[in-house]
């Protein structure tokens, strides 16, 4: 590896006259590193010193980003992005380039550790790089570094171990003509895009590229802090850790438990390192296992597991009951494998760790097939086979896209090789029209004999012309399949996106509530309604999978008798907090019958209309729910209070990815989707749906359903 004073430093200034480190962004650097007394305290002075005049002030500006940093630290995610976005608006900040940068890296790095993966390709759709000048050259790094992270989260992951690798020889760059004190932190964040570098290629399975990379991290760990028990000591920690990953793909079993080992002994004299030291005991014994050391593998558990239960931490108790189930499973010791691993199943049902579940489905399978008991095998590989399905899928979407940019290179390929041989073939026919107007002054016989084989060679051209026209009409007839193919899939993946929005919206706003000081009765109410928000969603995603399957035509779908009443008051009170948050009425005249119809179905078309009512709606207003019996059919209405709609958006709002006029009134997400899913699900359970064109104080629909039964 080339020292840093090796590497080019063309268009660097140097930074001793005026430090980086005392412009906004060190300012930044420093409050991340106050305590929460600490910060709480400046954040007030801040405040003291503002007045309402002030509103136009990068003092201002400075004060709402630090609120919103300090509501990461609380994990409070949604009202850091609340107060990011309000920070981005500010006029004064649009105007200034280092206040925006920074805005938009918290955002990135605060969605990309949240997996949201629709926010960040909305970033990346909406930001040219390309045109951002920013002079800080510090700045300028982080946000090479934030890009490259947002790539990989929306898995270009080519895009961004490109952009790595530039930011890695810029840090170099960098940090050759920084003072000391710059130099401090440069390389603690040259470490951490040296170990994001290192992941994408273990994500390509580079491995022997990776530990390159990671070798140069632990090499850089000279110009940093290692002996405190400071924050330095995650960089290290984080880095023996991925090269005892690489070690493990390369088959290095014991190199890479002695990284782990070394991850430890840095965490254990590590303050707020506890979850890092429990993944560090967890993979040690999954590789202990490997080894065949299957006791020192249970005592690395048990300590994992011990950890856990003071600190009540579930997922260490889930990972930590499957490490020690797989180390007897491993041992031929079935009672104890089976008595652990069906702890660790309960817990990450209840956690939904999907890949953990996989993994202790397949080991129960195999025991009690070992043990005879085939129901329960059988059972547990249903359960394994479903969730390996769902992974296959994933990994399928991502599949189908790579193979969607391959179509399209292939396409553009195949249109020039077209437009090539066409060409060519005109260039053929003006050559032989020209070598015709030399020859006619030849002799009639030589004339003819020309012609002669001028005219078969013509021909052929004519056939090989009439050839390439059919081969590209074919080529078009199989491009337009494929683009109705990936369009249809687009908007099935949409669609679920869009109806799993509803009941995690009910979850989050009751589990905020369960956050504050509440009585026991609501503490149980508040249960309640998450356990039906979740059974709900439990319900909708395996509604959605058998629909993007296909493995069952519209009539073999389950049909049930429910009563309506109920299903709608346990849908629309699960609406009822988000409704809230807008001080939004929900008024419901419900009659009481039963009907046989698809149960969720039903639920993502009321649960649409509502939530889409909600959104448009302004605060204080009020949202109405009509259900009755008629004689051919049962009726559900919808009214709100909002904008309605315009004429124009009467002739499209049911079509797909339709943009109307009216917004939704505190900037919810709106993908177009909703009324479209509406009427698609309708339409399959035999129904019809119209908006009340006579009602003019906001919007109603209608929807018509099949015969009833009613309750007698």
């Amino acid at each position: 590896m080339l020292s840093a004073c090796d590497k080019n430093t063309e268009g660097y200034e140097h930074t001793s006259e005026k430090s980086w480190l005392n412009s906004f962004t060190g300012k930044l650097s420093s409050f991340n590193k106050l305590n929460d007394d600490k910060r709480t305290e400046h954040l007030d002075s801040l405040k003291a010193v503002l007045n309402e005049n002030d509103s136009t002030s990068l003092d201002y500006a400075e004060y709402i980003f630090k609120n919103a940093i300090s509501e990461i630290r609380s994990e409070n995610i949604e009202g850091f992005l609340l107060k990011i976005e309000h920070f981005l608006s500010l006029p004064q900040v649009k105007s200034n380039t280092e206040y925006k940068t920074n805005g938009i890296i918290s955002k990135i790095s605060t969605l990309v550790k949240t997996d949201d993966k629709e926010g960040v390709a909305s970033i990346l759709e909406n930001l040219d790089t390309s045109t951002v000048e920013i002079n800080n050259p510090y700045l300028r790094l982080r946000f090479k570094g934030a890009i490259s992270h947002a790539y990989f989260e929306v898995l270009q992951v080519q895009n961004s171990l490109d952009i790595g690798y530039k930011a890695i020889d810029d840090f170099e760059s960098l940090i050759a003509i920084s003072s000391s004190e710059e130099k401090k932190i440069l390389y603690k964040e040259l470490i951490d895009l040296q170990n994001q570098v290192s992941l994408l290629l273990i994500d390509l399975a580079k491995y022997n590229e990776a530990m390159k990379v990671l070798k140069q991290a632990e090499d850089n760990f000279q110009y940093i802090d290692t002996t405190s028990s400071n924050f330095d000591n995650f960089f290290i920690t984080k880095t023996y850790n991925n090269i005892s990953i690489v070690y493990q793909n390369l088959d290095q079993l014991e190199e890479s438990s002695r990284y782990l080992r070394k991850a430890i002994e840095k965490n254990k004299n590590t303050e707020g390192s506890f979850y890092y030291l429990i993944t560090n005991y967890y993979n040690l014994g999954l590789n202990l296992i490997d080894q065949e050391e299957y006791s020192e593998a249970l005592d690395v558990f048990r300590t994992g597991l011990n950890m856990s239960k003071s600190k009540q931490f579930l997922p260490g108790l889930g990972y930590n009951y499957f490490g020690i189930g797989s180390s007897y499973f491993k041992d031929k010791k079935t009672d104890s494998a089976l008595y652990y691993l069906h702890k660790a199943e309960d817990i990450m049902l209840e956690l939904d760790n999907k890949a953990i579940l996989s993994n202790t489905y397949e080991i129960l399978t195999q025991i009690y097939e070992q043990r005879s008991n085939f129901k329960k095998a059988l059972y547990y590989q249903k359960e394994f086979l479903d969730l390996e399905k769902l992974y296959h899928e994933m990994v399928l979407n991502r599949d189908v896209e790579e193979l969607n940019i391959k179509h399209k290179v292939e396409k553009i390929n195949t249109e020039n090789d077209f437009l090539s041989k066409k060409i060519q073939l005109q260039q053929n026919i003006s050559e032989q029209k020209n070598l015709l107007l030399v020859t006619l002054g030849s002799i009639v016989c030589m004339t003819l004999i020309f012609l002669f084989f001028l005219n078969r060679s013509k021909n052929k051209m004519i056939k090989m012309y009439d050839l390439l026209k059919l081969q590209k009409e074919e080529i078009n007839a199989k491009n337009d399949s494929l683009n109705e193919l990936f369009k249809e899939r687009d908007a099935l993946v949409k669609t679920i996106i869009h109806d799993l929005r509803n009941p995690l919206a009910t979850i989050q706003g009751f589990t905020h509530l369960l956050e504050e000081e509440n009585s026991e009765e609501e503490k149980k109410l508040f249960l309640d309604m998450l356990h039906a928000a979740s059974n709900q969603l439990d319900v909708l995603i395996s509604s959605l999978l058998q629909t993007y399957s296909e493995e069952k035509s519209l009539n073999e779908k389950d049909l049930q008798e429910i009563n309506i009443k109920t299903f709608l008051e346990q849908v629309y009170k699960g609406f009822e907090f988000e409704a809230g948050t807008k001080s939004i009425k929900i008024t419901a005249e419900l009659e009481e019958f039963t009907a046989k119809t698809n149960k969720n179905g039903l639920y993502s078309i009321f649960g649409n209309l509502l939530s889409n009512a909600i959104k448009f709606s302004p605060e204080k207003t009020q949202i109405y729910i009509h259900a009755e019996m008629s004689h051919s059919a049962w009726v559900l209405k919808v009214r709100d209070e909002g904008p309605g709609f315009s004429e124009k958006d009467k002739t499209k709002m049911f079509e797909i990815f339709t943009t109307l006029s009216a917004f939704p009134t505190k900037n919810e997400m709106s993908t177009g989707i909703g009324l479209y899913s509406v009427r698609k699900t309708i339409e399959k359970l035999g129904g019809t749906i119209k908006l009340n064109e006579d009602y003019t104080n906001g919007a109603e629909f209608i929807c018509f359903f099949p015969k009833v039964i009613p309750i007698k």
